[in-house]
């Protein structure tokens, strides 16, 4: 089973918190390093994101996130043990999808293909599927959004996409969403077959985690998430240690 949930970041406060209360050590550095504010922003959320998923079994606790340490896989791909979980972001609106198998995932604002890019990034049949649909943008970016959703389900690499090299089955579910005016693509992609998949929106759902961030709550016990879920979190507070937690659409 596979979860996506939806983090429109236009609509959270900035700042939101200090990002000494989510990030741990590894990922304080590379926070860092990261050379704009809206960068910086965009890699907070989604660290806010995936350990409210994470945590939530256990009130998600503020005092927790630190010690929630995601590393870089064999394929390059963030990671955390007992966990399969992806992220996508497209400057505002942040995408993790979770679960309990392999999953990539990408979204994309709705964007314009040059003759270029269109021979660059797709096969003939592609083409030829954009260029006879009633919404070429829409279907090319898509197209691209399933592409890099593989990438990152196989972690062989867009290249290795675009090349048609990958010898393993891949199961795909995409379609569109309109998020802070805008309209956007999304995909989904697992080596197993993915179950009709919704995407959920992360606020009500985490509000109070949210909340708690802005005003230096540390303890959540008592609040309560409002919105309901299907998916449980992966992990309780002593699952993990101080070091690290080691369809296609019609058109």
């Amino acid at each position: 089973m596979i979860e996506l949930i939806l983090l429109d970041g236009s609509i959270v406060d900035t700042p939101m918190t200090s990002p000494q209360r989510v990030l741990s050590r590894p990922e304080m550095e590379h926070y860092h390093k990261l050379r704009s504010d809206s960068r910086r922003r965009e890699f907070l959320l989604g660290r806010i994101l995936i350990k409210a998923v994470l945590t939530e079994t256990n009130h998600g606790f503020i005092s927790d996130f630190p010690l929630i340490n995601p590393h870089l896989s064999v394929t390059g791909k963030p990671a955390v043990v007992g966990a399969e979980f992806n992220l996508a972001h497209d400057g505002q609106a942040v995408l993790l999808a979770v679960g309990d198998q392999v999953v990539g995932v990408d979204i994309e604002r709705i964007q314009s293909f040059d003759a270029a890019m269109m021979t660059a990034c797709f096969t003939g049949a592609e083409r030829r599927r954009i260029v006879r649909s009633r919404h070429p943008d829409r279907v090319a970016t898509l197209l691209w959004c399933l592409k890099e959703a593989a990438a990152k389900a196989t972690g062989a690499g867009l290249v290795s996409e675009l090349e048609g090299s990958r010898k393993t089955r891949l199961f795909y579910r995409g379609g569109f969403l309109h998020i802070a005016g805008r309209d956007r693509a999304y995909a989904v992609c697992s080596p197993r077959p993915i179950e009709p998949v919704k995407v959920s929106p992360a606020l009500p759902r985490f509000d109070h985690v949210f909340a708690a961030l802005k005003t230096g709550i540390r303890s959540l016990t008592t609040i309560p998430s409002r919105a309901p879920h299907s998916m449980p979190a992966v992990f309780r507070r002593s699952a993990y240690s101080c070091e690290s937690i080691s369809t296609h659409n019609s058109e």
